[in-house]
Protein backbone atom coordinates (compact mmCIF):
# COMPACT_ATOMS: atom_id res chain seq x y z
CA UNK A 1 0.00 0.00 0.00
CA UNK A 2 1.38 3.18 -1.05
CA UNK A 3 1.26 6.35 1.37
CA UNK A 4 -0.46 9.54 0.77
CA UNK A 5 -0.44 12.99 1.55
CA UNK A 6 -3.19 14.63 4.01
CA UNK A 7 -3.46 18.26 4.27
CA UNK A 8 -5.45 19.52 7.34
CA UNK A 9 -6.20 22.36 8.72
CA UNK A 10 -5.87 22.29 12.93
CA UNK A 11 -8.15 24.58 15.19
CA UNK A 12 -6.32 26.24 18.17
CA UNK A 13 -10.08 27.45 19.40
CA UNK A 14 -9.81 29.77 22.22
CA UNK A 15 -12.27 31.75 24.31
CA UNK A 16 -11.38 34.58 27.13
CA UNK A 17 -13.68 35.08 30.16
CA UNK A 18 -12.93 37.00 33.44
CA UNK A 19 -11.03 34.15 34.72
CA UNK A 20 -9.11 33.34 32.02
CA UNK A 21 -8.14 31.96 28.54
CA UNK A 22 -10.04 28.26 27.80
CA UNK A 23 -8.79 26.15 25.00
CA UNK A 24 -11.13 23.33 22.76
CA UNK A 25 -10.07 20.10 23.08
CA UNK A 26 -11.97 17.34 21.59
CA UNK A 27 -11.98 13.01 22.50
CA UNK A 28 -11.16 11.22 19.87
CA UNK A 29 -10.34 7.30 19.20
CA UNK A 30 -6.98 8.19 20.16
CA UNK A 31 -7.50 10.44 23.10
CA UNK A 32 -8.00 14.20 23.79
CA UNK A 33 -6.79 15.96 20.62
CA UNK A 34 -6.67 19.83 19.32
CA UNK A 35 -9.98 20.05 16.59
CA UNK A 36 -8.51 19.62 12.86
CA UNK A 37 -9.57 18.14 9.45
CA UNK A 38 -8.99 17.49 6.23
CA UNK A 39 -8.69 20.05 3.43
CA UNK A 40 -11.69 19.19 0.65
CA UNK A 41 -10.84 20.14 -2.89
CA UNK A 42 -11.51 23.78 -3.31
CA UNK A 43 -11.80 24.87 0.24
CA UNK A 44 -9.37 27.17 1.76
CA UNK A 45 -8.02 26.56 5.68
CA UNK A 46 -11.01 28.66 6.84
CA UNK A 47 -13.61 27.67 5.71
CA UNK A 48 -12.02 24.09 6.44
CA UNK A 49 -11.85 25.66 10.44
CA UNK A 50 -15.64 26.51 10.02
CA UNK A 51 -16.63 23.49 8.64
CA UNK A 52 -15.08 21.13 11.37
CA UNK A 53 -16.26 23.16 14.46
CA UNK A 54 -19.63 23.09 13.39
CA UNK A 55 -19.41 19.45 12.20
CA UNK A 56 -17.28 18.34 15.44
CA UNK A 57 -18.91 20.62 18.22
CA UNK A 58 -21.82 22.88 16.80
CA UNK A 59 -20.20 26.16 16.71
CA UNK A 60 -22.07 28.56 14.20
CA UNK A 61 -20.16 30.28 11.57
CA UNK A 62 -20.59 33.79 13.00
CA UNK A 63 -18.88 33.08 16.18
CA UNK A 64 -15.19 31.75 14.63
CA UNK A 65 -12.80 34.07 14.42
CA UNK A 66 -9.68 32.57 12.73
CA UNK A 67 -6.85 34.95 13.52
CA UNK A 68 -3.50 33.77 12.16
CA UNK A 69 -1.61 30.90 11.05
CA UNK A 70 0.96 29.86 13.38
CA UNK A 71 2.55 26.86 13.04
CA UNK A 72 2.71 23.51 10.49
CA UNK A 73 4.16 20.32 11.07
CA UNK A 74 3.96 16.61 9.32
CA UNK A 75 3.47 13.37 10.97
CA UNK A 76 3.00 9.71 9.74
CA UNK A 77 0.18 7.98 10.89
CA UNK A 78 1.50 4.48 10.27
CA UNK A 79 -2.11 2.72 10.62
CA UNK A 80 -3.67 4.30 7.55
CA UNK A 81 -0.54 5.34 5.96
CA UNK A 82 -0.93 8.39 5.60
CA UNK A 83 1.74 11.67 5.93
CA UNK A 84 -0.66 14.08 8.28
CA UNK A 85 0.50 17.85 7.41
CA UNK A 86 -1.80 20.21 9.72
CA UNK A 87 -1.86 24.21 9.18
CA UNK A 88 -2.18 25.51 12.55
CA UNK A 89 -4.44 28.33 12.98
CA UNK A 90 -5.05 31.01 16.31
CA UNK A 91 -9.03 30.93 16.61
CA UNK A 92 -10.90 33.11 18.67
CA UNK A 93 -14.84 31.85 19.43
CA UNK A 94 -17.07 34.20 20.95
CA UNK A 95 -18.88 33.53 23.84
CA UNK A 96 -17.91 30.47 25.09
CA UNK A 97 -20.52 28.25 23.57
CA UNK A 98 -21.25 24.94 24.80
CA UNK A 99 -19.71 22.20 22.82
CA UNK A 100 -22.05 19.58 21.15
CA UNK A 101 -20.16 16.66 20.41
CA UNK A 102 -21.17 14.53 17.15
CA UNK A 103 -20.61 11.59 18.23
CA UNK A 104 -20.02 9.95 15.05
CA UNK A 105 -16.96 12.03 14.75
CA UNK A 106 -15.70 12.46 18.60
CA UNK A 107 -16.58 11.09 21.86
CA UNK A 108 -16.83 14.47 23.95
CA UNK A 109 -15.62 18.21 23.55
CA UNK A 110 -14.54 20.63 26.62
CA UNK A 111 -13.24 23.81 27.13
CA UNK A 112 -10.33 23.76 29.60
CA UNK A 113 -7.57 25.90 31.15
CA UNK A 114 -3.87 26.09 29.62
CA UNK A 115 -2.45 23.08 32.42
CA UNK A 116 -5.19 21.23 31.87
CA UNK A 117 -4.72 21.10 27.82
CA UNK A 118 -1.09 20.42 28.40
CA UNK A 119 -2.34 17.22 30.83
CA UNK A 120 -5.07 16.26 28.87
CA UNK A 121 -3.63 16.11 25.02
CA UNK A 122 -2.09 12.85 24.29
CA UNK A 123 0.94 13.64 21.42
CA UNK A 124 3.88 15.61 21.87
CA UNK A 125 3.22 17.81 18.87
CA UNK A 126 -0.14 19.11 20.13
CA UNK A 127 1.46 20.21 23.44
CA UNK A 128 4.28 22.24 21.78
CA UNK A 129 1.28 23.78 19.75
CA UNK A 130 -0.71 24.64 23.08
CA UNK A 131 2.35 26.35 24.19
CA UNK A 132 2.73 28.27 21.07
CA UNK A 133 -0.87 29.52 21.07
CA UNK A 134 -0.31 30.65 25.00
CA UNK A 135 2.28 32.72 23.97
CA UNK A 136 0.59 34.58 21.10
CA UNK A 137 -2.61 34.84 22.98
CA UNK A 138 -0.86 36.64 25.54
CA UNK A 139 0.54 39.09 23.28
CA UNK A 140 -3.28 39.99 22.50
CA UNK A 141 -4.12 43.29 23.53
CA UNK A 142 -7.68 43.34 25.82
CA UNK A 143 -8.53 45.75 23.41
CA UNK A 144 -8.60 43.63 20.13
CA UNK A 145 -10.42 41.32 22.43
CA UNK A 146 -13.40 42.76 23.78
CA UNK A 147 -13.52 44.02 19.38
CA UNK A 148 -13.39 40.24 18.49
CA UNK A 149 -16.36 39.48 21.40
CA UNK A 150 -18.18 42.54 20.17
CA UNK A 151 -18.89 42.02 16.31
Amino acid sequence: MEWRLRIEAQAVAFTVDESGAYFLLVKKHNGWRIPKGGVEKGETFEETIKRELWEEVGFKPEDIVVLQKFNEYMYEDHRAQILRNPHVYLVYIRGKPKPRPDYEEISDAMWVPYRRALQMLRFREEKNTIRMARDLIGKLSQELLSRLEAK
